[in-house]
């Protein structure tokens, strides 16, 4: 179903049929899990002349937009996504990708940092209203969903607000965190250290 919305929205982006693709996936992915996928495309009726690994893409793709690289230059690439970090180094020049070497760390991403802010969040609200948020699926969905808008926000901004009338058992949050105390809880939780040791694990 995936695939076939893609395609949909590439024909009526482009304005004509989809011809061929290339499709990404994780570079950790099994020979099953890639062949998994290339009959995922043959059912929704894509045309696959290879699949990549993410990283990979990647690389291409900033090739793609920088012809003027120098032959035999070296680049480092990192991916954080939701809930997986990876890494590679490329050989590259204008018409030619080189992958040298990669890596991935799949239990280090973006779901981390949002469960270290909503632990961060939580201890304030119950403590103030005698309650356990964590125990209430539907107030713990809400205040993971706040979080996110939170980080996101300290990329650009110095602070951001944490805030929902009624997010569980009727009690209301409304919180402030600046930046300097959001990098002060990613230094004591490791997860940039995890990220630096990714790094080197080539």
């Amino acid at each position: 179903m995936l695939l076939v919305k893609l395609k949909l929205i590439t024909e009526k982006a482009t304005g004509v049929g989809l011809v061929s693709s290339v499709i990404s996936c994780p570079g950790w992915w099994s020979t099953e899990q890639r062949i998994a996928l290339l009959h995922a495309a043959k059912i929704a009726a894509v045309p696959v002349l290879r699949i990549v690994s993410d990283l990979a893409a990647i690389s291409y793709g900033y090739g793609f937009f920088h012809p003027e690289l120098k032959n035999g230059e070296y680049f480092m690439f990192l991916d954080m996504g939701y809930s997986s970090f990876g890494c590679c180094i490329a050989q590259m020049n204008a018409s030619h990708v080189q992958m040298v070497s990669h890596a991935y760390d799949t239990t280090t991403g973006g779901w981390e940092i949002d469960q270290l802010l909503a632990d961060h969040f939580a201890a304030g609200f119950n403590k103030k209203n005698g309650v356990t948020i964590q125990k209430d699926p539907r107030g713990w969905l809400k205040l993971l969903s706040l979080v996110e808008k939170a980080k996101k926000t300290l990329n650009m901004n110095e602070q951001a607000s944490v805030a929902m009338d009624c997010i569980s058992e009727g009690f209301d949050i409304s919180e402030k965190i600046t930046r300097d105390e959001y990098m002060t809880l990613l230094q004591k939780s490791g997860i940039p250290q995890k990220v630096v040791a990714g790094l080197f694990s080539f």
